[in-house]
Formats: structure tokens, sequence, C-alpha cells
């Protein structure tokens, strides 16, 4: 990944990940969702990477998500 990007969420849940980037795309905040999954045994992350500008504004959204 390109420098500039911060990881603000990871998580096993595929669902999840796509709540908050479309969260995230709601509130006109650029970012990223990298699968790091195993493919076959779903083990692993998915991380949701945001501009490094953009990281404040990105956490205080997630104080309202809840798994």
């Amino acid at each position: 990944m390109e420098k500039g990007w911060t990881i603000i969420y990871k998580t096993q849940n595929a669902y999840h990940a796509e709540i908050i980037r479309q969260v995230m795309e709601k509130e006109n905040i650029s970012c990223v969702v990298m699968n790091k999954q195993d493919s076959s045994f779903f083990f692993g992350n998915i991380e949701i990477l945001v501009k490094d500008e953009d990281v404040e504004a990105a956490k205080k959204l997630l104080q309202n998500f809840e798994p």
C-alpha cells in the first residue's frame, strides 16, 4: 500500500468491513478495504485504511459503530 494511508479498523467479518466502508464513503472519507483472509479457511483480517489526514474524522465515526 502507498504511504499516507493508516489502518483504522481490523475485523474478520466481511459484513462489518462493508458497513464501515459505506459509512466512510457517505461522509466523503476515502477508504480502502484490504481483505487479507485466506480464501479457503477464512482466517486472517480485513483491514480498513483511510488517508492520514482523515484518520481523526474516521475514528470519530467508528466510535458509534458496534460490531
